[in-house]
């Protein structure tokens, strides 16, 4: 019964979780049966792939979360840290592949979810 739970969640509401919640779930879906051993997999990879995801950071993207956090523009960002748009606008690309999200509001709730950014 709880597989067929696990099996109609969708995986990308998983990136929402803590990483102590994803822990504790990962763990409870090794008993678990699943119809589709992929569903498992996911779940286990995006559990594990958080310790990389966060070596991967430059100290630049970090320091664009914070300022996207506080609410600025790109070109409120640009002029801050004195580069042009456009490399703002590529740091952030960066940050958004690095994340596996594709916009401006989903880095800060993954960020939050792995302790980048205070909740």
């Amino acid at each position: 019964m709880l597989a067929a739970v696990v099996a109609d969640t969708k995986v990308s509401a998983w990136d929402a979780a803590t990483n102590e919640e994803r822990k504790f779930f990962v763990d409870l879906c090794r008993s678990l049966t699943f119809s589709d051993q992929s569903l498992y997999d996911r779940l286990v990879t995006l559990h594990d792939e958080e310790p990389q995801l966060l070596a991967q950071l430059t100290s630049r993207e970090r320091e664009l979360l914070g300022y996207i956090d506080a609410g600025l523009s790109n070109q409120q960002i640009a002029d801050r840290i004195d580069v042009s748009l456009t490399t703002v606008k590529w740091h952030l690309q960066n940050l958004y592949a690095k994340l596996g999200v594709t916009n401006r509001s989903a880095p800060l709730t993954r960020a939050r979810v792995l302790s980048l950014l205070s909740r």
